[in-house]
């Protein structure tokens, strides 16, 4: 049962690392291509 619950941490650990990733490119490029700012005071 140990070894198991370090098993599944693992996994726990690595998606909650790939999800703050993806909000992160979310969010860059939302800033980048969605938002009329950086076009305005180019």
């Amino acid at each position: 049962m140990r070894r198991k619950d370090y098993f599944l941490r693992k996994y726990v650990i690595g998606s909650i690392a790939v999800g703050v990733v993806i909000i992160f490119l979310l969010r860059l490029w939302d800033l980048q291509f969605m938002s009329d700012e950086y076009k305005v005071n180019a």
